[in-house]
Order: structure tokens, then C-alpha cells, then sequence
């Protein structure tokens, strides 16, 4: 796990000197640099794999053709060492950076199929004078780039981990981009390769683009695209072979110079987890990892107490005390690198840094919720499914905000009024684009009422929601079930879920794994048919079979609460101040227009409505349009 940075053109390697401290949480165990007169390079690095100073970074290859900065593991190293080795190459298998650097050598783009891994990575062959990135399928780890302007007024290639290199890079900080800015609002991240600054783009999930040292295209493209086949198969054949396929995928990513933890949030996907752990490794001490909460709509600790003591874990846990979170969600807002508006990076970072001081890799159950069909809206696909053949869908929209005016602000965890709102707001959209309705921050149209007018100006709002439609499209010739899986993997998922599992943990040195998203164990899944996915209103239809017998009997049926903070509350409370001052702010400039904002703000206040999670997104945009405004 590292930080990765790049800089073209003659003052690359003072300017890689210049940015590369601001990356020193993602790698305090060492720091190394690179540089030519048309590119530098730059590397922290969190030694896991091979810990002297032979896994030291930029890595030039044993023929001294090609030079690669790398951030994340790639598990099966020792499996492509072993294709290499066939080949007649032998790569050091001391270390997952030099088999990929092999690799790279040996069969080009051709290589990323093959990558059992979280990655991000930046190869380039000075000859040629080609730079290629390229990220993981589903984007666990990020990487962004862009041509800033520098003082001369050209255009510098620039290339980071973090979006926060841009605003003190070459040129200053970038302009706002308005597309990006709306999609920030609808989504609580930035999806596809758009992001709120003009002239930066991050390498979108499972894809990869070659540039030059002065950063002009000269390709782009997938190496892997979410590809369903269901067939038929016997639900108890199916039970074995998940466990066997989980088996492998935790064995590959148990494998570590460093100790391994596992977080254990009491759902089925991280208990499936524990239990794989006692299986492949009877005799491991096996360490584990719980944030608990004072209030009981948002605490998980009796049913994660259950799984540890099942498999005769050491089990560690934290009660987030209010104060607790409000000194993490001040850390938050210090270090956060781009905007996200998921508020439960807040407990994911107090838990991170709780395991940090124990362990250095941690195993975590992100991506069964998305493959499997785990989340409330997957059931509310169907009834609204229903509704919208018995009567026009504007009936039952107008009904369901008719609920949620007569039903009481209600502060707690995924309340009746907190579900009635968002279904509502999801419901006005058709059913390419209803996930993203039911998910926002700030619906579409309310993102642009929102925002500063001349930038909504600029923005097609067909365009918005292009991500969305564009992966419900892709995925529908196997069916609705499959389309909506897709959408989740490539919005939720990749935008949301993977960013703050990143961000969270990197601000901690900490490294995060999820055997969940195993590339061969997630193919497997996806080509499940109907009925071993979603069936009679629930989903993990699969998952729960395997956790009947593998699991604690009350696990089996719990419902699902999610990493939730108290949010409501906390913008009436400690974070009142730091809000007004934002709302403040914002009527000298930025990226909204206040007076709408204004209006939500006192609806809050009075009790009236719920409006948090359009507030945090609010919120959480701040430290970014200070810099670009």
C-alpha cells in the first residue's frame, strides 16, 4: 500500500520533491524517486511484501527498459512468478512489484487480466517514451491525472494518488468542472473518469490509458468488463464451491510480512470471512476488529462478539463515544484527500486507526452487499416494480413524499421516514436511473437548483447520470437483477464504498484487503442464476445458505444496519458551527448558489425535516472549493 506521483516535463523532479511529502500517510516506511528530463517519479511506500530495502520504489526492470511506481498487492505474484519462470524469465519473487514489472515486460497490456489484485500503477518505457496507467477492476485503489498549467502557461502532465496533489501542484489549484461537480452532488463521489476539477481525470475502475511525457492519449481502454452468464446449478454444488472459492481467495490475501487483522462488523459477509480464516488456517492467531456505538440503532458489537468467539478470535473492539467521533470527524475533514460524502468514512476511520496499532493489513467484507444483491433498494426494485405497472409512476411518488410529510423527522439509522424519503426520490426516475435516485445526496434536479448558477449553466443534465444508465445498459441483456448488480459495482461500489474504505484507512498506514472481490470468486458469482442471488424479497440468497451452517444461529438471520453515524444530530450539534461558517462562505463564491442550501439548513434545524445527507455532501465539498475558488 502506497502513494504514487508523477511529473512531466523539465521540473518534474523539484516538483515531485515538492508533493511527494503530502503523500507520506499513504507510505511512511520509505520514500524514493526517479527522474529523466522528461518525466519524475515519486513513491511512499507501506512495506507488506518483502520488507528491505530491495522492494524499494520507483523499481527499475532487470533490463532496464522500463521504470514503475505501484500502489497495492498483487496476491498472485507467486502463481505469474511461476508463468514467467516457463517463460524463461525469472522475475524476484522477493517481492509482488517486481513479478508485475516482469510481467509488464513480458506480455503488456495483455498482463492486467491476469492480476489477482488491488492496484494502481504507472509503467513507463523511456524509449518508447509511452507511460502507462492503469487501475484494478473495481478501482480499490485511485489514481488520478491530469495537464494543469504550469507558470510558463503549457500543459504538465501530473499524476497522483490523492486529488489534493492538484491544488498545489503546477498551475495552482484547478478550476472547478461543473459536470463533475454535479455528479459529486448526485453520487457523494466522483463516478467514471470525471472529477470536480477541470483538465483531471482519474483512471476509471478496470481501465487503463497511455500517455506521453507531455500528457497527450494515445489509447485507452477496459481490461475487464462485468460479463454475467447465468446457468443453472444445485444450490448445495453451489454452497461448496463458494466456500472453496473463498477458501482460495483469503488464502492469497493471508499473505503478508506483516500481522493480518480482520474487521468484523457482524454482518454475514465479514462472519463468512472469520470462519474461512479458521478453516484454511486452524492454528492462526486470529485477530479481530469491531467499532461499536452508545446508540443501539447503529451498534453491531453483541453479534460480532458471536462470530469471534466462534472461531477463538482476539477479539478488539471500540464504543465510538460521541466525542470520539467528533475528534475522528475533525481528523476527517483535516485529511480527507477529494470530496465523499459517504459519513460513515467517520467510524471507518476511528476502526482503522483503532487496528493500526495492532495490526498493518486488515481483511475487510466490502463487495457481497453489491455481487449478492444485499441492499434495501434491491427489494424496493421490485416493489416499485410493481406499482409503477398498477398506476403512473407520479401517483405513488406524490403518495410516498405525501408519507414522509406526515411522518416525523426521525434522526435514528435507516428510520421509516429516512426510507419513505428516498424511495420517493428514487422513484421519479425510470428504472435505468433509479438506483442512482434513491442513493443521492442532492436528487438531480435539486443538485443543479443547488449549485452556483453559471456552473449549472454549464452542465447537460442528461449527462449526469450517464454512469448510471451506461452500466444498467451494459448488464441488462441478462436481466434486470444483473443490470442493477452492475450499477451498484460501478456507482456505489467503486465511487462510495472502495474511496472511503481507502482514504479511511490510508490516513492510517493501514492496508485493507476484501477477498469478497476476488477477481475469479466474483466472476463466479455473477454467472449465479436468479434464484441463488434474489428470491421471495431477500437477497444473498447463496451467502445465507453457507452461513447456515457456518455461522453463529443468531447471525444468520440478522438484519443488515450498515456503518451508520448519527448524522442528523451531529449537524444540529457539533458540526452547527462549521456549517454556518461553509453557508457563510459560500455567499462570497463557490460552487453553490446559498440561498437553496440556506432553506435546507433551517428546515433542519427546525425538526421539521431530515435533510442530512444532502447536508454532509454540502458539507464534505468545502475543503475542496477553498482551494479553487
Amino acid at each position: 500500500m502506497c502513494g504514487i506521483l508523477g511529473v512531466g516535463g523539465p521540473r518534474g523532479a523539484e516538483w515531485v520533491e515538492r508533493l511527494l511529502g503530502g503523500l507520506a500517510h499513504r507510505g511512511p516506511d520509505d520514500e524514493g524517486r526517479w527522474s529523466r528530463p522528461e518525466l519524475a517519479l515519486g513513491h511512499r511506500r507501506l512495506a507488506i511484501i518483502g520488507l528491505d530495502p530491495g522492494g524499494r520504489q520507483p523499481m527499475t526492470s532487470r533490463s532496464g527498459d522500463s521504470v514503475i511506481v505501484f500502489n497495492g498487492e498483487i496476491y498472485n505474484y507467486l502463481e505469474l512468478a511461476d508463468r514467467l519462470e516457463v517463460e524463461g524469465r525469472a522475475p524476484d519473487r522477493r517481492y509482488d512489484t517486481a513479478v508485475l514489472l516482469e510481467a509488464l515486460e513480458a506480455w503488456g497490456l495483455d498482463a492486467l487480466p491476469r492480476l489477482d489484485g488491488m492496484f494502481a500503477f504507472a509503467w513507463y518505457r523511456p524509449r518508447e517514451r509511452r507511460l502507462l496507467l492503469a487501475r484494478d477492476r473495481f478501482g480499490k485503489k485511485p489514481l488520478f491525472w491530469g495537464t494543469p498549467r504550469g507558470e510558463d502557461g503549457r500543459r504538465v502532465l501530473l499524476f497522483s494518488s490523492e486529488l489534493r496533489s492538484f491544488t498545489r501542484g503546477p498551475g495552482g489549484a484547478p478550476p472547478p468542472d461543473p459536470l463533475g461537480v454535479a455528479r459529486y452532488l448526485v453520487y457523494d463521489g466522483m463516478p467514471d473518469a470525471t472529477t470536480v476539477y477541470r483538465d483531471v481525470w482519474q483512471v476509471p475502475p478496470g481501465g487503463w490509458v497511455e500517455l506521453d511525457p507531455e500528457g497527450a492519449v494515445h489509447g485507452r481502454g477496459e481490461h475487464w468488463r462485468f460479463a454475467p452468464r447465468p446457468a443453472p446449478v444445485d444450490a448445495d454444488a453451489a454452497c461448496e464451491r463458494f466456500e472453496a472459492e473463498l477458501d482460495r481467495a483469503l488464502s492469497l490475501r493471508l499473505r503478508s510480512d506483516v500481522p493480518v487483522g480482520l474487521f468484523l462488523s457482524g454482518g454475514i459477509d465479514s462472519s463468512l470471512l472469520a470462519a474461512a480464516w479458521r478453516r484454511v488456517r486452524p492454528g492462526d492467531r486470529i485477530r479481530t476488529f469491531t467499532v461499536g456505538f452508545e446508540d443501539a440503532s447503529y451498534d453491531e458489537r453483541a453479534s460480532a462478539r458471536a462470530m469471534a468467539r466462534a472461531i477463538d478470535a482476539e477479539h478488539h473492539e471500540i464504543v465510538a463515544t460521541g466525542a470520539d467521533l467528533e475528534r475522528e470527524l475533525d481528523a476527517v475533514w483535516r485529511t480527507l484527500s477529494e470530496p465523499l460524502g459517504d459519513p460513515s468514512i467517520v467510524p471507518t476511520s476511528l476502526v482503522c486507526r483503532f487496528a493500526r496499532e495492532t495490526v498493518v493489513v486488515a481483511l475487510g467484507g466490502d463487495g457481497g452487499d453489491e455481487l449478492q444483491a444485499g441492499y434495501d433498494p434491491f427489494r424496493a426494485w421490485r416493489t416499485a416494480r410493481v406499482l409503477e405497472h398498477l398506476a403512473p409512476r407520479s401517483l405513488w411518488r406524490d403518495a410516498a413524499r405525501l408519507l414522509e410529510r406526515v411522518l416525523p423527522a426521525d434522526p435514528r439509522n435507516l428510520s421509516l421516514a429516512f426510507r419513505a424519503h428516498h424511495f420517493a426520490q428514487g422513484f421519479e426516475h425510470p428504472p435505468e436511473e433509479r438506483i442512482a435516485g434513491w442513493m443521492a445526496g442532492f436528487p438531480l434536479r435539486a443538485a443543479l437548483a443547488v449549485m452556483d448558477p453559471d456552473l449549472a449553466r454549464e452542465v447537460d443534465a442528461r449527462a449526469v447520470l450517464e454512469p448510471s444508465r451506461r452500466a444498467f445498459a451494459e448488464a441488462l441483456d441478462a436481466g434486470e437483477l444483473y443490470a442493477q448488480i452492475h450499477t451498484w459495482i460501478r456507482t456505489y461500489l467503486a465511487v462510495s464504498v472502495l474511496p472511503k474504505v481507502d482514504r479511511a484507512s490510508m490516513a492510517h498506514a493501514l492496508e485493507v484487503r476484501a477477498p469478497l472481490l476476488d477477481p475469479q470468486l466474483t466472476s463466479w458469482l455473477a454467472d449465479l442464476p436468479p434464484r441463488l442471488i434474489f428470491a421471495g424479497g431477500r437477497g444473498k440468497v447463496l451467502l445465507r445458505r453457507v452461513a447456515a451452517h457456518s455461522l453463529p444461529p443468531e447471525l444468520r438471520a440478522r438484519p443488515k444496519k450498515g456503518l451508520g453515524v448519527p448524522q442528523a444530530t451531529w449537524l444540529r450539534t457539533v458540526l452547527r458551527e462549521r456549517m454556518e461558517a461553509c453557508l457563510a462562505r459560500s455567499r462570497q463564491g463557490g460552487w453553490f448558489d446559498p440561498a437553496p442550501i440556506e432553506t435546507l439548513w433551517r428546515e433542519h434545524l427546525s425538526g421539521r425535516r431530515d435533510h442530512r445527507r444532502a447536508l454532509w455532501t454540502f458539507l464534505f465539498s468545502f475543503p475542496f472549493q477553498d482551494v479553487a475558488t
